[in-house]
């Protein structure tokens, strides 16, 4: 019988229908993102980062909501995420690269995980997601499990950013990448998979606001959130040293899934 694929041509599940539909650069037309950052323990972070990256003296663990509108592959909508990152360092043998990685990321579109967990590597998990609601000088923002509390957080006493401050910070957003970790189990035990990864984005920011924040962690029963009860029990221990500046910010957004990357690694262990 004939192949379904052709070597060099990118697929996704199910591959028998042709080659992917997703673009090299996903676009939305607009995002809107909080993020609460909190300086937390090296070796509390340690533990739940891939092996591949450095953790810093003082790392910084953000936990961020984001609502992504007007998405191009999924026909003009709008889902939700929460992402709870770390920033850490990679040290190729080509480059250094300092950005986030994902400890753990719950998305309520079902086609939006399945196009980053299975291409990008990103640790994506369903979860129930309302966008932000606004109170006063900040928002507030939850994720949910089925009927288990996963965290919530909110902002306050935020300030908005104008003229040459935002300019500035336009440019620092303006493309970042972020690193992932492609891990995929392989039937029988092992793995099919096992690599670190680049994803580039880029943001055009319209509006940028500075001020405080907290995070709540849930406590699900594992019958309450029967996937993520165990993330979060986890994340739970990790320690609040200080917060740092939350920051929110909006604007029109892309992904370059075309120009991510399997990192080069050499295994020093």
């Amino acid at each position: 019988m004939a192949r379904l694929t052709k070597p060099g041509v990118r697929y996704d599940m199910p591959a028998a229908y042709g080659p992917t539909q997703l673009p090299d650069t996903s676009s939305y037309s607009h995002i809107v993102s909080v993020a609460i950052p909190f300086v937390s323990e090296r070796e509390a972070v340690a533990a739940l980062v891939p092996h591949y990256f450095e953790v810093p003296e003082n790392p910084v663990v953000t936990v961020t909501h984001q609502q992504l509108c007007g998405v191009d592959y999924l026909a003009g909508r709008q889902y939700n995420v929460v992402a709870v990152t770390a920033g850490v360092v990679y040290r190729g043998p080509n480059e250094t690269i300092n950005a986030p990685v994902h400890l753990a990321l719950w998305e309520n579109d079902a086609n939006s995980i399945v196009a980053g967990r299975e291409f990008l590597g990103n640790p994506k998990l369903f979860a129930h997601i309302p966008d932000a609601v606004p109170h006063g000088t900040g928002v507030s923002f939850h994720c949910r499990e089925y009927e288990g509390l996963l965290l919530s957080g909110r902002t306050f006493d935020m300030q908005p950013l104008e003229g040459e401050r935002l300019q500035k910070a336009a440019a620092g957003v303006a493309r970042t990448p972020t690193l992932g970790w492609k891990y995929i189990p392989a039937p029988g035990g092992g793995v099919d998979a096992d690599y670190p990864v680049r994803v580039e984005t880029e943001l055009e920011l319209a509006a940028m606001a500075i001020g405080q924040g907290e995070v709540t962690w849930g406590d699900p029963a594992w019958e309450a959130a029967p996937i993520s009860a165990r993330i979060i029990k986890r994340l739970r221990q990790l320690p609040i040293v200080e917060y740092k500046r939350a920051v929110t910010l909006s604007g029109p957004a892309r992904l370059c899934r075309g120009a991510a990357a399997r990192l080069p690694w050499v295994d020093q262990a």
